[in-house]
């Protein structure tokens, strides 16, 4: 991993430094919108903390478990040895789908599908930005293009930036998406298919170990996500909790954004864009 600068001992990774400014964002976001919402700031937070727990947890186990379990198992303490790399998205996504299940299962004032939703939109953009410190390099590319990345002697694809910038992207969308009142309930099914379609693409410009015919690992722990997101959007009109939400809310009307709201949107997602391929390129170029 790249390494920034140095304090004392403690040395500052790009992926580290990014991974934890996408975490103050989306717990930024996600406070605030609670806060619109009328929901309970301790509790919201309490949850947001627990999940977060999960997410490197599951993240942590499901690298060990999918990508490198033989190494682990004769080195079971360098499982604890987060610092020195190794998380699978796949593995946080369910690390706190888990967690979050087990605390709203707990709770008697939220609905699981309520915080879902509030959740999935700071989790993608979380993802993203995060995505930008990552230093898992692409395939040699056998044209060499103005966006390639020299690594060693090889031109290889920037898979960082693609999936960042596709990211931003869905972000935008759910962003959007979230104040339509048809789909209360819906969101994080929709964010699930989203990421597991956005992984699957950029997948193939990694160089990932293949299980068969150059599907690898990652393409089956997606399609694992994507059904899962499937189910949960299929299931949410049969939620008796979000069916008295939504019949509340469709007195409204069905959505509550605006053409202004929604370029208000793009330009900050595009704004974004841009400043990460800037910090990008520059610390892999520099660094």
């Amino acid at each position: 991993m790249k390494i920034l600068f140095s304090v004392g001992p403690l040395n500052i990774h790009f992926f580290g430094l990014m991974i934890a400014i996408g975490v103050i964002v989306a717990m930024t976001i996600i406070m605030y919108e609670a806060k619109q919402k009328g929901l309970d700031q301790d509790k919201v937070s309490n949850i947001v903390i627990w999940g977060i727990l999960g997410i490197f947890v599951g993240a942590r186990i499901g690298y060990v478990l999918f990508y490198d379990l033989p190494y682990y198992l004769e080195n079971p303490i360098r499982i604890l040895m987060i610092a020195n790399g190794g998380l699978s998205v796949h593995g946080g996504i369910v690390g706190g789908l888990v967690t979050m299940g087990i605390i709203t299962a707990k709770s008697k004032r939220y609905t699981f599908r309520e915080l879902a939703d509030l959740f999935a939109p700071p989790i993608i953009l979380a993802q993203a930005i995060s995505r930008v410190g990552c230093d898992v390099y692409g395939k040699v590319m056998e044209t060499s293009r103005f966006w390639t990345l020299e690594v060693g002697s090889r031109g290889v694809h920037p898979v960082q930036m693609y999936e960042f910038l596709l990211n931003y992207a869905f972000f935008a969308l759910l962003w959007i998406l979230r104040k339509d009142r048809r789909l209360k309930g819906k969101i994080f099914g929709i964010y699930l298919m989203g990421f597991a379609v956005i992984r699957s693409t950029v997948e193939l410009f990694r160089n990932n170990p293949e299980v068969f015919a150059g599907i690898s690992v990652s393409h089956l722990l997606s399609l694992f996500i994507f059904i899962v997101g499937l189910i949960y959007l299929i299931t949410a009109k049969n939620d008796k909790a979000m069916v008295d939400i939504k019949q509340d809310d469709m007195e409204r009307g069905n959505h509550d954004y605006t053409f202004k709201s929604i370029v208000g949107t793009l330009i900050a997602v595009l704004a974004l864009m841009g400043a990460s391929v800037v910090v990008f390129y520059y610390v892999q170029l520099n660094f």
